[in-house]
């Protein structure tokens, strides 16, 4: 049954195949205990369900860091892959698939010592561009609601607020050998033990090449600038911000944590950046934590090309000024020291 979600203003059909939740518990220091659907049902298909799964595509889109990946090949210690290949080839169930999948999770969340567990939801969705697989981790939180005589109670209800983990694997994309077929959501911290032991149990480590990390975040840079109309003006401190976070971070022998970034960039909508980021994954799938790199990041500064034995580099700031382009493509330099142009009619 057709399901819709709102995303970014549009209607987007998803097309919800298999859900189901499974419960882990665990106390602190302790083994973890796998609590079962009492019955061998999945999650009946409708409203609720489709409420949990866009509050939780809409956190994953827009309030958390995110890491791409890939599978790591070694079977026999990750072996989620092969279980998802064994229910998508039709060997399995997705219940047995998903039962499967807890005992994998056991075995790195007693690994684990200040994890505490929580609700797992197993989601299996079609839409109009490709056939997807979530995972996602949910916890309780206290909250307090009237009862039917109108006293006020305290309760436990889910905890949409913010995204503790998950990960999404595009099966289209893994199918056809792409290499961007996985992402998963990640804490603030890149030391997260709850990180670990979730990405232990996909079985998936990170693709952070820093130099294309860089290189995707000047982009982005720009096209958010662009995309929110931003003056000349202020399209130079965006630069500015970003350019002076990234030397601190390089100073400080710290990773470049986009979230941080995105409060930085705008304290009173911190999550506007990183939204953008999310939104367009396509175009900037760029890790939450990586390495900056000076050569790459002053480009938020200068521009730099070379053809032949020809090189030009100037300061951003001089673009528009003594810096043009005119309507034939060509570089127009004014306002050239005297001394400077003298020496080059010389060489002439």
């Amino acid at each position: 049954m057709p399901q819709i979600i709102i995303k970014k203003g549009l209607l987007k059909i998803m097309d919800i195949k298999n859900a189901i939740v499974h419960k882990i518990e665990k106390k602190r220091h302790h083994p973890s205990i796998i609590i079962e659907k009492p019955t061998d049902e999945t999650l009946e298909i409708n409203d609720n369900l489709l409420e949990l799964v866009s509050s939780l595509t809409k956190l994953y889109g827009s309030k958390t860091g995110r890491g791409y990946g890939e599978f790591i090949d070694n079977i026999d210690g990750y072996p989620l892959q092969t279980r998802l290949s064994e229910y998508l080839g039709g060997n399995i169930s997705f219940l047995a698939f998903t039962k499967r999948a807890m005992k994998i999770l056991k075995s790195k969340i007693d690994d684990a010592r200040l994890a505490t567990g929580g609700y797992l939801l197993f989601v299996e969705y079609l839409n109009e561009e490709s056939h997807s697989f979530i995972i996602a981790s949910i916890k309780d939180k206290k909250g307090l609601a009237f009862d039917n005589n109108l006293n006020l109670n305290g309760q436990m209800h889910l905890d949409l607020d913010k995204l503790h983990e998950m990960a999404k694997i595009d099966i289209t994309s893994w199918s056809s050998g792409d290499e961007k077929y996985l992402s998963f959501a990640k804490s603030r911290t890149s030391s997260s033990d709850h990180s670990e032991y979730f990405q232990s149990f996909i079985g998936c480590h990170e693709l952070a090449n820093a130099r294309s990390m860089n290189e995707l975040l000047v982009a982005a840079v720009r096209e958010y600038g662009i995309t929110n109309d931003l003056t000349p003006e202020e399209q130079k401190n965006l630069r500015g911000i970003v350019l002076s976070y990234c030397q601190e971070k390089e100073a400080a022998n710290e990773q470049i944590d986009l979230v941080m970034l995105s409060q930085r960039i705008n304290e009173e909508s911190p999550e506007k950046f990183i939204s953008f980021i999310n939104e367009n994954e396509e175009e900037y799938p760029i890790s939450n934590h990586f390495d900056p790199i000076k050569s790459v990041y002053k480009k938020f500064q200068f521009f730099k090309t070379r053809k032949g034995d020809v090189q030009v580099q100037f300061g951003l700031d001089s673009l528009g000024k003594n810096v043009n382009l005119n309507s034939q493509d060509n570089l127009v330099i004014s306002d050239l020291d005297v001394q400077f142009i003298a020496e080059l009619k010389e060489m002439m």
